[in-house]
């Protein structure tokens, strides 16, 4: 009974029945008909043997749209998020005028804290739910959904500046949190016209190109709409942005009809209850459990430069908004080298779950020389910017869980794994913000704005060291699995 439970969850879409394939993760080990598995070949020498090329994908041409257009919402939502300090700032100005700069700076982290956090809040209450309308109904009515709620967060924005009023942001803030079921549409696409494992990994991570030049384009528009007389312009070309991405959707295919197409998605009427789905294919594979931990602790700490560096910059180093941006456009270069260079190498001559612990271990160092950031801004942009391997590696744990998660259920778990992130992030964006605001303020017994950094450093570390004992007894899960196939 439990062999069979662990065969419905294993993705085994486009295995000819002829030829016999054994899938441990992210290796595929093939062996030719009647001949042994042989022990003491290198799985290094056969991954590279089997390792079809990108460019034999047959819906190559429909992944690169699908990555423009995710590019375009990345531009946009940067783009936006660079704008929102500054409104922060205004109103604590305007209605505190009496406060030092630096104790504005501090309340204005306060606030910029909440709206921070509360969105994660709203995808994890109702991500799940989506996720199951996602492998319902489709992958691109979830991502209408995305560009209509990041709209309707750009509007309450713009009602908030004209009313002096937060109320109105933090309301349509906090609904457009569902904008987040993007990613995993995104990463459900991919699984969806993608038959080889080791596909799924380097896509997943070239995805990182993609947010990357979101990254790059999203500040370098900054740069020039924050000094623009045209008031308010940061915002119109955000909104303008996400017109773009609407006006692309119809040049993208629906990969559910593909999946359906190629007989690799099942047509069931599966239940509404997303934490079902979850349960069952948890039951199925005890180290997902795991793995999935690994994920709540990259969502966590990746908060604490995400959340800071606007104000940690312009307190530490004095930067004008125009350097925050190309600050910003320069990490999101890395980002694609990272995506289109470093993580491809990495994953020819490692595992991916080796490439995870790396990406832990590179954290943790950029971490360190971020904590020593007070001495030299070399220090922290050196840091931020080697730093920029951690969406590939939160890339690359969801790839580890997309694998084992048949097409039916794409969706489901990979929403329901964000969403799970999404709690993470939202008690990391309280936690960054609460712990800068005080060592920042007259209430610290000291003047430390690094604080968030040495504490994500210490869950960083900790984390690395978990991640090689998890990979243990994954392989070890697998090789029970393995053994149970053959039998």
């Amino acid at each position: 009974m439990e062999t069979n439970n662990k065969q419905k969850y294993q993705k085994t879409s486009g295995i000819k029945n002829g030829d016999s394939i054994i899938i441990i993760g992210n290796e595929i080990e093939e062996n030719e008909k009647n001949k042994n598995f042989d022990e003491k070949k290198p799985l290094l020498q056969k991954e590279v043997e089997i390792k079809p090329s990108i460019r034999e994908h047959k819906y190559l041409k429909q992944i690169i749209i699908l990555n423009i257009i995710y590019a375009l919402l990345i531009m946009s939502c940067y783009l936006y998020s660079l704008f929102l300090p500054g409104v922060f700032t205004e109103f604590v100005k305007n209605n505190y005028p009496h406060l030092s700069p630096t104790e504005q700076q501090s309340r204005s982290s306060y606030y910029k804290s909440f709206s921070d956090s509360i969105p994660y809040f709203t995808m994890f209450l109702f991500g799940p739910l989506f996720g199951v309308l996602s492998d319902k109904y489709g992958r691109k009515p979830i991502l209408v959904l995305s560009f209509v709620m990041t709209f309707f967060d750009i509007l309450s924005c713009w009602v908030t500046m004209k009313t002096n009023n937060l109320i109105y942001f933090y309301v349509g803030h906090s609904i457009a949190g569902l904008n987040n079921v993007a990613n995993a549409a995104v990463f459900s696409f991919i699984s969806d016209v993608s038959f080889s494992e080791s596909h799924i990994s380097l896509l997943y991570s070239l995805t990182g190109i993609a947010i990357g030049s979101g990254i790059i384009f999203g500040p370098l528009i900054y740069v020039y709409t924050s000094v623009s007389p045209i008031q308010d312009l940061t915002l119109y070309v955000a909104a303008g942005l996400l017109i773009v991405c609407l006006f692309g959707l119809p040049f993208l295919s629906e990969s559910l009809e593909i999946a359906k197409k190629n007989n690799t998605f099942k047509d069931t009427k599966n239940s509404l209850n997303p934490f079902k789905h979850i349960y069952d294919l948890f039951s199925s594979r005890g180290s997902l459990f795991w793995i999935i931990l690994l994920f709540i602790s990259i969502s966590y700490t990746s908060q604490d430069v995400s959340n800071t560096y606007y104000y940690y910059t312009t307190l530490m180093y004095s930067w004008t908004p125009k350097e925050i941006g190309l600050f910003i456009g320069g990490l999101g270069l890395v980002l694609i080298l990272w995506g289109a260079i470093g993580i491809p190498i990495l994953l020819n001559y490692f595992s991916t779950r080796k490439v995870i612990s790396i990406g832990f271990f590179i954290s943790f160092c950029c971490h360190i020389l971020m904590i020593f950031s007070n001495h030299s801004m070399y220090y922290y942009i050196i840091g931020c910017g080697i730093g920029t391997f951690v969406p590939n590696n939160t890339n690359l744990i969801q790839s580890l869980i997309s694998i084992v998660t048949p097409s039916e259920l794409q969706g489901t778990i990979i929403t329901g794994l964000q969403s799970l992130g999404s709690l993470a992030q939202f008690s990391g964006a309280l936690a960054t913000g609460d712990i800068y605001m005080y060592f920042i303020s007259n209430k610290s017994p000291f003047f430390f704005p690094q604080a968030p950094y040495f504490i994500n450093t210490i869950i960083i570390f900790l984390t690395f060291l978990g991640s090689i004992i998890i990979w243990n007894y994954y392989k070890n899960e697998q090789n029970q699995i393995k053994t149970s196939i053959n039998n």
